[in-house]
């Protein structure tokens, strides 16, 4: 418009000297030369010349016209005082006996102080009866300009190699309108674009509006203040962009409102595809988007740059993605709010109730080792900003979505979400919320039916600070098992987790519930019914590769009744320190102290410390080293060598048994045919070969001054009958008592157990007392002998219940 401004005099000035010239050629051109310099000099033409080709009653025509223009804005014509009107140019009647039709086959006009423009070159023609003028240009472009009038109705048209251009203005209403286009060149565009648009542009621009037929023509800016219109600029096809990382294609309008010269309301309406080209973790598939923004201006349309001195510009995008693409069905994203600037620089874009749905989205994986994590039906309302360098988000609702990998499924909630972003780094920011994890589910392979047995719920804060991470929270497995932990994440990716396990009453019926498919799969001859067990670590893990590991673990059970097998255990305290990889369990420091042991005979109180090295990959080749322990069994003692222990090899044990009480021993054996006191010391040599253990060459003896052994010899004096030295031995045995008792002991891989006792002693009542030496040979199937002793017992329902059914 500052171009423009300039050349509108001059325009308007050579406009009514063609015409002048035109007339005074038909007049008297040679009778009158000097009136014409006079009036074209003050018009500012300062020399001229013309070159006639021919003249008639139906036609002028000026093969050649050269004027020469000097703008000078000190002079000017004071004679007329009228201003020239819209009204006068629609209304002004050309004289009766000009020609029919005027031509000028060349004019060249040199400006002179004039900016922008230092020659117009063209040819000219007016047909004087309709009345129309055609103006076809060559310098400084190549155009043509229709002008044509129709009872009150003017008509323009404007041709040229990129615009094109039609005006209707109606002089009695004012209303016009004008429809234009615009083709850009490829060769602009792809300038323009830096080479990312390779194909010509076309834009469309249409105008509807008023301006008074009264408003004078010779001050542009005047002229432009009168005018009101609605304007509409709009791409006629699409805009295809094609970068290293997107191909895009765009289509857009612009609208704006003027009243009396200002632009007081503008709208902006974007939309487009967008498919993603370069690798990325998530496949997007094709993005639909469309942008608007609207709102008032009050900008002068002869500064148009003013505009730039809003602060507020408002936007509304909306987003949907998911179309062709194997990972999102159907997200949606609606932003509303503004950007602010001032003089053309960002300060600042404000979204609030930012609205994101999907129905699924498959998260993007960043290692093979990663698992697959798809999340469905999420929605979230936010207010999101962005201010220089840093971005702001904060959640408005409590996000909710249901993520499921191959393993787990589970509703996750996230609430109280801030986060304060780096635009340049993101991962030197600050990010703080809560997690809430609900509805877990695990892969029947592993639990079944996780969900409605445990119903675990994960309660979590989480911290994120400039490329570290924390998080603290709780999981609870309904009422009395719990699990807490506060974990670290640095900029290496390196986790440590300090974790802490509780589990308050094995005795509690809801924790016997949960504890039932555990041991079912992984234990399923162990039986837990009292007790309590606390545990606390440390874990390491390197999220790049990862590989873990647990340190500093410590694990405390107290008050343990149980049942592995057919073995029941009573009063179990275990204290341990502990560490754990991939493949192997270390036990530390570990203590154990047991009420009683018991299958068949009950054994104890009994404790021990040690430690284990335990594959986990083949728990029988665990180690174990004895370091001390302390075993009470029928009132005496029983030890083993504090050593180390390789379960997967063949093991020589040697058993030592001090003072055993005889009478403690049959009290258990539930018998009312023989009765036994006395204490007995020995070794048994006991052989483990990985499986089964074995006995070869036991020894236990008596210890002085011996004890009393009494028989039910009723049976045996039916089965000898007359014989006397059987009699005999019956009557003995009934009440006997030795000094000696020597036993060797063998127990085979079958499970038969040979016992061969030697007691020398005497009965007072027979034979006044004479000594005897009795050699017995006892063999028994020991485990059928435990299982007979155990059912005979007050043993529980399970131990019971397991041995019937091996029976049977």
């Amino acid at each position: 418009m500052h171009r423009w401004r300039h050349i509108w005099r001059p325009l308007t000035d050579i406009g009514s000297a063609l015409l002048t010239l035109s007339m005074f050629i038909l007049l008297a051109l040679w009778l009158a030369p000097t009136f014409a310099d006079k009036w074209l000099a003050n018009n500012g033409v300062t020399d001229w010349h013309i070159k006639v080709g021919h003249i008639s009653a139906e036609q002028l025509l000026i093969d050649e016209l050269q004027l020469t223009y000097q703008q000078d804005a000190t002079s000017s014509n004071t004679s007329d005082t009228h201003e020239l009107t819209i009204s006068d140019i629609a209304n002004y009647k050309l004289p009766s006996w000009l020609p029919s039709q005027i031509v000028i086959n060349q004019f060249e006009v040199t400006l002179n102080n004039i900016d922008g423009v230092e020659q117009i070159v063209g040819g000219l023609r007016i047909d004087t009866r309709e009345p129309a003028v055609t103006v076809s240009l060559k310098r400084p472009a190549n155009a043509t300009l229709e002008v044509s009038r129709k009872a009150e109705s003017i008509s323009a048209k404007l041709s040229h190699a990129i615009t094109n251009a039609q005006l209707n203005y109606d002089s009695v209403t004012g209303d016009f309108d004008l429809n234009a286009s615009v083709l850009l060149s490829k060769e602009h565009v792809n300038r323009w674009s830096k080479g990312y648009v390779s194909h010509s542009l076309s834009v469309l621009a249409s105008v509807n509006g008023s301006l008074p037929a009264k408003t004078p023509v010779d001050d542009p800016r005047a002229l432009l203040r009168q005018v009101n219109a609605d304007t509409k600029i709009q791409l006629d096809e699409p805009l295809s962009i094609k970068h290293p990382k997107l191909a895009a294609a765009v289509m857009g309008s612009a609208t704006f409102a003027v009243d009396s010269g200002i632009l007081n309301h503008y709208r902006l309406d974007l939309s487009g595809l967008l498919t993603p080209t370069q690798d990325i973790p998530m496949e997007l598939g094709d993005i639909n988007w469309q942008l608007q923004s609207s709102d008032r201006l009050a900008v002068d349309i002869l500064m148009p740059s003013k505009a730039l001195q809003k602060t507020r510009w408002p936007l509304v995008v909306n987003v949907n993605a998911g179309e062709n693409s194997d990972d999102i069905d159907k997200l949606s994203v609606k932003v509303d709010g503004s950007v602010r600037q001032q003089a053309g620089h960002f300060l600042a874009a404000e979204f609030p109730n930012t609205d994101i749905r999907y129905d699924r989205i498959q998260l993007p994986q960043f290692s093979e080792k990663q698992p697959k994590i798809t999340a469905k039906e999420g929605y979230f309302n936010a207010d999101i900003a962005f201010y220089g360098g840093t971005a702001e988000l904060k959640l408005n609702n409590e996000f909710s979505s249901h993520l499921t990998t191959q393993m787990v499924s589970f509703d996750a909630y996230i609430g109280n979400f801030n986060a304060i972003i780096d635009t340049s780094k993101p991962l030197s920011s600050n990010i703080d919320f809560s997690l809430n994890i609900r509805e877990l589910s695990a892969n029947k392979r592993l639990f079944a039916d996780i969900d409605n047995i445990y119903h675990p719920v994960l309660s979590q804060q989480v911290s994120y600070n400039d490329w570290h991470a924390t998080i603290d929270g709780d999981i609870l497995f309904g009422d009395g098992i719990s699990v807490s932990h506060n974990t670290q994440i640095d900029e290496n990716l390196q986790l440590s987790s300090t974790i802490s396990a509780n589990v308050e009453s094995l005795a509690a019926s809801s924790t016997q519930r949960r504890l039932k498919p555990i041991l079912s799969q992984f234990a399923p001859l162990l039986t837990l019914s009292n007790g309590n067990i606390q545990s606390q670590a440390v874990m390491h893990a390197d999220l790049k590769t990862s590989d873990w590991g647990v340190t500093d673990g410590k694990l405390t059970i107290k008050d343990v009744d149980g049942i592995y097998d057919t073995l029941a255990i009573a009063d179990l305290d275990i204290d341990a320190n502990f560490s754990l990889t991939p493949a192997n369990l270390s036990l530390t420091q570990a203590s154990l102290e047991l009420g009683s042991i018991q299958q068949g005979f009950s054994v104890g109180p009994m404790g021990a410390n040690f430690t284990a090295q335990i594959p986990l990959d083949n728990i029988a080749g665990s180690q174990v080293t004895l370091q001390q322990h302390r075993i009470r069994a029928f009132g005496g003692n029983v030890t083993l060598p504090n050593q180390s222990y390789q379960l997967s090899q063949d093991l020589p044990i040697p058993i030592v048994f001090e003072r055993l009480n005889l009478g403690e021993l049959m009290r258990q054996y539930p018998t009312d045919k023989i009765a036994i006191d006395g204490e007995v010391s020995g070794t048994i040599p006991l052989g483990w070969n990985s499986e089964r253990l074995t006995v070869e060459r036991g020894y236990v003896n008596a210890v002085a001054p011996g004890g009393k052994l009494q028989v039910d010899s009723s049976a045996l004096r039916s089965a000898v009958g007359g014989n006397p030295s059987l009699q005999t031995l019956a009557s003995v045995l009934e009440n006997f008592y030795y000094q000696e008792l020597a036993s060797v002991i063998d127990y085979d891989e079958n499970g038969d157990l040979t016992l061969g006792l030697e007691l020398t002693g005497y009965n007072p009542a027979v034979e006044n007392g004479r000594t005897v030496k009795l050699n017995i040979t006892l063999q028994e199937d020991l485990p059928a002998l435990i299982q007979g002793l155990q059912l005979s017992n007050s043993v529980s329902d399970v131990i019971r219940q397991r041995i019937q059914q091996r029976v049977n």
